[in-house]
This record gives C-alpha cells, structure tokens and sequence, in this order.
C-alpha cells in the first residue's frame, strides 16, 4: 500500500512539473504571440479606439467592479452549506485584498492566498476542499453550457459549432454528475438544495461578467456591429471557459483571445480582432485595481476606528 501511494505521490509530482513548466514555456509565446497581432495591426487598432464610446468603457469597468460584490456570495452560500459559518463582510474582505495574487505566475495564487484566509477564520480543509472544487468546475460547466450553446446556434454553419456543441453537451454531463462528488469521504456533506444555490449565484456572475463584455465590445462600433448581445456574450464565455481549462495558458492567456477572435463575427482580420479582444484584460485590471484600492482604505479605517475606540475605552 505504502508503494502505491508513494507512486502515485510521485506521478502527481510529476505532473505538477510538467504543468508549470509548460505554463512557463507558454507564457512568453502568448506574450509574444499577442503583442505581434497587435503591432502587426496597430493602425487598424488606433482608428478603432480613436472612434470608441469611452461611456461605454467606463460602464464595462463599473460591471466588473460589479463582480467583485457578486464572488463573496458564492463565497458565503458555498461554504455556509458546507457548514461553516464565513460572513459576506469577511468573504469580501479576502476577495478583495487578495487580488493582486491573480498576477504572480502560475495562476493559483489568488486561490491559495484565499484558502490561506479562510483557513484562519476557521473552515476546516474537506470544506475548503468542496468550496474549490465547485468554483473551478461550475466556472468551467456553465460557460462553457452557455456560451457553447449560443456559439452553435449562431454559427451553425461552420466547424466552430461542432467544438461548441460538443463543449455544451459536456460541460452540461459536468453540471449533472457533481453533486455525485459529494459522497467522497474527502468532502463536505453538501446538500442538493445549496448546490442549487451555488449553480444560481455562479450563473448570475457569468450573466454580468458577459453583460461586461458586450459593453466593452459596443465601445468600438466599428469594429464589432452586426452581432447580437447574445451572440457576443456566448462568444465570451464560450472562449473564456476554453481558455479556463487550458491548464497549460495561464488565466487563459492567448488561448481566450484566439478563439474569440474566431468565434466572433467582424468586419476586421483575425489578427486585428484578436488585438481588440485582448485589450478586454485592461477592463478586468482597472476594476481590479479600484475594488483593490477601496478594499485597503476600509480595511485601514476600520483599523483606525478599532484604535479610536481602544483609546476611548
């Protein structure tokens, strides 16, 4: 027993070597894969900007900070059904001040300093455990569901919409067999009313983060004006979940972008398109960087206060 164990100990090391170190081959090639589409169409991109709706920019960062409200709720429905008890102050708090790990290497980072946190405030490890793993697969099923579903639907007639049909089947198969997860001793007990709970919270984040991104795309109506909302929105999630499980492209990074721009119907190349796609990750950083900022003044007012009333006391 002991042999099979350390073997599999050591297939696992194995593995995580071979991940890390094709997310480190990847990464520059991604870098450089992207930054080449966008110098090779530089010119197309800067007329587009220069006739962008920077209204619309504005509202799509507002939608992300959005985001930054809606993550601690999961938080707080997953874990108080696997039984601890985490408050939406305190989810929102760790959300928030352990946003800038989402940019170390690897990808993991905002995960683990999360877990860290959580950890100290007193959920057990089977609960932290059920809280990961229904995050990363609800994430991957329902955009994956959704997105591949509006991708086939609208483009029916190309091979795209084999990949997404086959993605939405599968991701569906996903959505309908987690629950049977819970039965492994190494989980929480989670019941199939809080699973339903946490499918409708993880739903209603991936409704807004989409809403997102079409304002970001309606930003440059020269760009993308003929799809619809639903097109555009299923063409995001479709390429974001495909990006997600790409386990070897951190945060999806090339990945998202490359299927977007084929998904996504323009009047621009493949290569300007893509160009415009990935300034999406300049949206997602603002936001991140004003829920980060106000995150740390309450955190240090509050801190304040705390010492105004020890002092008074």
């Amino acid at each position: 027993m002991k042999e099979i164990l350390q073997k599999q100990t050591l297939t696992s090391t194995k593995w995580k070597k071979l991940i890390r170190t094709g997310q480190l081959v990847f990464l520059p090639l991604a870098l450089g894969w992207l930054l080449y589409f966008i110098w090779r169409a530089h010119h197309t991109v800067i007329s587009v900007i220069e006739n962008a709706h920077p209204s619309y920019l504005v509202a799509a960062i507002a939608g992300w900070c959005l985001l930054h409200l809606i993550s601690p709720v999961f938080v707080v429905t997953t874990l108080n059904g696997c039984g601890a008890r985490i408050r939406y102050r305190d989810a929102l708090r760790v959300h928030v001040l352990n946003l800038p790990a989402r940019y170390l290497p690897g990808g993991i980072w905002h995960s683990v300093g999360r877990a860290i946190d959580f950890y100290g405030q007193g959920v057990a490890r089977n609960q932290l455990a059920t809280f990961f793993l229904l995050e990363n697969a609800l994430a991957a099923a329902i955009t994956l569901m959704l997105g591949g579903a509006c991708v086939w639907y609208f483009r029916a007639t190309d091979e795209w919409s084999k990949i997404a049909f086959l993605g939405a089947l599968a991701a569906a198969l996903v959505l309908v067999l987690v629950p049977t997860l819970f039965r492994h001793s190494a989980l929480a007990r989670f019941s199939i009313m809080s699973y339903a709970k946490s499918v409708s919270v993880m739903l209603i984040f991936w409704f807004v983060a989409a809403a997102t991104f079409i304002l970001f795309t309606h930003s440059f109506p020269t760009a993308i004006y003929s799809a619809s909302f639903f097109e555009v929105g299923g063409a995001y999630l479709f390429s974001w979940g495909i990006g997600y499980i790409s386990f070897f492209a951190p945060q999806g990074l090339g990945v998202f972008e490359a299927v977007a721009g084929g998904v996504l119907r323009s009047v621009l190349s493949f290569g300007e398109i893509v160009s415009i796609v990935a300034g999406f990750r300049i949206i997602v950083l603002f936001a991140d960087v004003i829920a980060w900022t106000f995150g740390v003044m309450a955190v240090k007012l509050s801190q304040k206060k705390t010492l105004l009333l020890d002092r008074r006391g």
